[in-house]
């Protein structure tokens, strides 16, 4: 893992309330995350793979040995809600937070907002 992608997301941690890692999302994760961070007054990154337009938060483009290096260090930082992971894709080995969406026991939009309080 490269030490400038370690050493950039502790400083982004530090300057930021919410850093979040949003991985090959759906068009429908996009307008809910977008819809809910509009509320939002905290400061908050977002990292992609993908530039969205129309975010209310910064914006940091990724390349995609930068996406696979976040996560595996998710791991690291997941025991803070500072770092959030955020994913539609079925295809990873740990459970996903939007799996209470898909089990019918939260909307998307609930999860969203809670993960941002």
């Amino acid at each position: 893992m490269a030490v400038s992608l370690k050493k950039s997301l502790e400083n982004a941690l530090k300057h930021y309330e919410r850093v979040i890692f949003l991985y090959q999302p759906s068009k429908e994760l996009c307008t809910e995350l977008r819809t809910i961070l509009k509320k939002e007054k905290k400061g908050i990154l977002l990292l992609t793979a993908t530039e969205i337009p129309d975010f209310p938060c910064d914006q940091r483009k990724l390349q995609e040995d930068e996406c696979k290096s976040l996560m595996e260090l998710y791991f690291t930082y997941s025991f803070s809600n500072h770092f959030i992971f955020l994913t539609d894709q079925n295809e990873f080995p740990w459970p996903s937070i939007l799996n209470f969406a898909k089990a019918g026991l939260a909307t998307r939009g609930e999860i969203l907002e809670a993960l941002m309080r």
